[in-house]
């Protein structure tokens, strides 16, 4: 059974829904009554799987709790588009502190302050997270939000972790120290959107400085590869550079060739779109007709560089071979 509430006024005839398995909420929430939406939803039963259109500041009002903690409901997002425009950082670190058991967590750059990261770390810890969600949507005023210890925790501590996107956080990166501290507590990862730093040193460095790095680099890799269900892989992204404080391609990145272990992702059978276009890396044909063998499920692979052309060797064998898979 489904129901709908699209007035005020319709809260207070309900009498009793015990059969009610989905409720939508229309209308203009703020008018309405906690006195009057927390008896409805005590009229419901644990049929009631679905509550859709109610704001997250709702869930967090006590008597709405109590009433959904009486039928044995939890609501499983928290989305920043639900949350009232004026909630403040406090208010949104207890919500996801003491709110509902959280599966789904998506919020704006601008909300992701140290304290709001250090809550879904937290929160992390109760086996219930399964996608984390950074949008491009503004940043935060309050310093260091979330950082690579933050990431790195929320992988280590989230054993149902499907899907993890922070790339968009422009000051914050996820480094090789932090994704080799400790194991990844998933292996069902399906869509990543990282920012990773590795050491990459300049290309007049010793041998044995190279080979250091490409060890790193291959033990980050290795990890990546360990997600056998990896559909999406999105690595790199824009950062702030040294000189004049401009926005600059990243740099300190995988390099994503054989050489530095592009081989140890050679499990990733399901993975549909490979994104690299926002980081310098090393991709040359060798590694190109890798993927082509190892990658069946290969739809896009983005990998153009808009402030430098891809090598000629690489731009002729895409024009030969024209894989539909490649955007350059």
């Amino acid at each position: 059974m489904v129901g709908a509430i699209t007035s005020y006024s319709g809260i207070t005839r309900v009498r009793s829904h015990q059969a009610l398995e989905s409720l939508e909420i229309d209308g203009n929430l703020r008018r309405l009554e906690v006195g009057s939406l927390a008896p409805f939803l005590m009229s419901c039963s644990d049929k009631l799987q679905s509550v859709e259109g109610l704001e997250a500041k709702f869930w967090a009002h006590p008597k709405i709790g109590e009433a959904l903690q009486m039928i044995g409901y939890a609501s499983k997002v928290l989305r920043s588009d639900s949350l009232d425009p004026s909630i403040s950082m406090t208010d949104l670190i207890k919500m996801i502190a003491q709110g509902s058991p959280w599966t789904r967590i998506q919020l704006d750059t601008s909300m992701m302050t140290k304290g709001v990261a250090d809550a879904i770390v937290r929160h992390s810890a109760g086996n219930h997270l399964e996608a984390v969600e950074i949008l491009h949507r503004g940043r935060s005023d309050s310093g260091p939000g979330m950082q690579g210890y933050h990431m790195q925790e929320i992988l280590h501590r989230s054993p149902r972790l499907k899907t993890f996107l922070a790339h968009w956080l422009v000051d914050d990166v996820i480094s090789d120290r932090d994704i080799l501290s400790s194991e990844w507590a998933t292996r069902s990862l399906e869509h990543i959107d990282l920012k990773i730093a590795v050491f990459r040193p300049f290309d007049c460095a010793p041998i044995h400085v190279h080979m250091h790095s490409y060890d790193i680099q291959r033990q980050v890799l290795r990890r990546i590869g360990q997600q056998k269900k990896l559909r999406k892989l999105v690595i790199g992204g824009m950062t702030i550079g040294y000189f004049k404080k401009r926005i600059y391609r990243q740099f300190e990145c995988l390099e994503m060739n054989l050489e530095s272990g592009l081989d140890e992702l050679a499990d990733l059978k399901e993975l549909v779109e490979l994104d690299i276009s926002e980081m310098n890396h090393r991709v040359r044909v060798p590694d190109l007709e890798w993927m082509a063998r190892n990658f069946p499920s290969l739809e896009r692979l983005s990998m153009g560089m808009s402030d430098r052309p891809l090598p000629a060797d690489v731009t002729e064998w895409l024009r030969r071979h024209r894989p539909g898979w490649a955007s350059y």
